[in-house]
This record gives C-alpha cells, structure tokens and sequence, in this order.
C-alpha cells in the first residue's frame, strides 16, 4: 500500500515559487500545478499536484500570488520517512554545501 505523500510531508518543508522567481532552486525544483489556495492569516497554504500527489506549502502574503491552475516550482527541502514504528528526518541533500577549498 502506498503512502500519499500529503502525509509525510510538512507544508513548512515545502517551498511554491512562480516561474523563475527563485533562481537558486531551479534547477533542483519540480514543476506542480497549483490546485487550491486557502487564506490562514499572514500566509497562504498552497495544494499544488506534484506528479500524481497533492502537497501542501506555506506562502507568505507578502510575495507574489499565484493562482488556481498555474504551474510553479516545488522545492522540498526536508521530509518524515515512515517505516513501520519508525520515523525517520530526510534532509534534501541538495542543500548540502560540499565545496572544496584548496
């Protein structure tokens, strides 16, 4: 049985940005479309459909909207991998700055 994403993922791990608003996750973003936008206050939550699951995000009123249809880009930076009683914190290794200095 397999587990809907919506689940394991925290909509405070998931960043929605209009086409080419964030030039620093694009190339390691997947293209959603948005399928619903609810008002909480001083933020948005955002459904997009990513592949075939529907995700939440947490969009600040502040930037700029999007809207019901549009397609944006997805970045997870973290998500819970549950496995049976086990829980387990997955951080997106993207985020990891491996630089070498010589």
């Amino acid at each position: 049985m397999s587990q809907d994403l919506s689940a394991i993922l925290r909509p405070e791990f998931v960043s929605v940005f209009k086409k080419g608003e964030n030039l620093q996750f694009t190339q390691l973003a997947e293209e959603a479309v948005v399928e619903d936008i609810i008002f909480r206050g001083s933020n948005m939550e955002i459904k997009v459909r990513l592949h075939d699951n529907l995700i939440s995000s947490a969009r600040s009123i502040n930037e700029p909207p999007v809207e019901i249809g549009e397609k944006v880009d997805v970045f997870i930076y973290r998500l819970f991998a549950i496995n049976g009683d086990e829980i387990q914190l997955i951080n997106n290794l993207s985020l990891k700055d491996e630089s070498v200095f010589i």
